[in-house]
């Protein structure tokens, strides 16, 4: 009997090890269902320009911009993201001004998970009356953009672990897939592209909660649908 009651106690025991699994089994993270949206935000919310206290500055220059061009040292609304304070800055993209009214800096960011930023003194400041627009077209309203989660975001986190930038040059494709986004892992080093088909919106497909991307490796040949867990705007 002895024995029949210690054999029962061990199997409790492991029993409760097995389900229980507080102190031999860690406990896996549940995977994402849904795309969370994000927004870059490196200035302090206040009169007077700040940067949040988590930012780094990597340079700060002064910044004239192109001088034949008759506005403020940035021309026009970032290309990267639509936001209402970003900003194209010649080359620099996206360059984020203190507020939607903009400001004599600009903080140009090369991603959103860093926290470092380069600073633009501008010669020639952002006022309201500088446009970000080219034209009327694409939901501009009094020189600004609308913000609008609709359009490609800036950068994505995919379910795989690669970070990926929205480009500013030339876009590859391939099989009517537009690449949009560069790709890294997460030490920096080239990991491919992600894109989509053409009717596709804003290059993801949204039919799901959790969006998703095409995405190929730096040396890989085969091109796979991928989870999106951060929309950067």
């Amino acid at each position: 009997m002895a024995r029949r009651i210690v054999l029962a106690l061990a199997l409790i025991a492991g029993a409760w090890l097995v389900v229980g699994g507080s102190s031999t089994v860690d406990a896996q993270p549940a995977p994402a269902t849904a795309t969370q949206i994000k927004l870059y935000m490196p200035w302090e919310p206040s009169f007077t320009p700040k940067l949040r206290p988590t930012i780094s500055v990597r340079g700060e220059t002064t910044f004239e911009g192109n001088p034949m061009a008759s506005s403020a040292s940035c021309q026009s609304g970032a290309i990267t993201t639509q936001r209402p304070d970003a900003w194209r800055c010649v080359t620099a993209d996206p360059c984020f001004a203190p507020s939607v009214n903009g400001g004599s800096q600009v903080a140009c960011a090369s991603n959103p998970w860093s926290n470092e930023v380069q600073i633009l003194n501008l010669t020639r400041p952002i006022t309201r009356e500088t446009s970000q627009c080219f034209s009327a077209a694409g939901g501009c309203t009094d020189g600004r953009v609308k913000m609008d989660f609709t359009t490609a975001p800036w950068a994505l986190e995919l379910t795989n672990g690669i970070r990926c930038v929205k480009a500013t040059g030339t876009l590859s494709g391939f099989a009517d897939i537009t690449f949009l986004w560069y790709c890294q892992m997460a030490d920096g080093q080239n990991a491919g592209s992600a894109g989509s088909f053409p009717g596709a919106d804003a290059n993801l497909d949204r039919s799901a909660p959790l969006w998703t991307v095409f995405y190929v490796g730096e040396t890989s040949y085969v091109v796979e649908e991928v989870g999106v867990l951060v929309a950067w705007y």
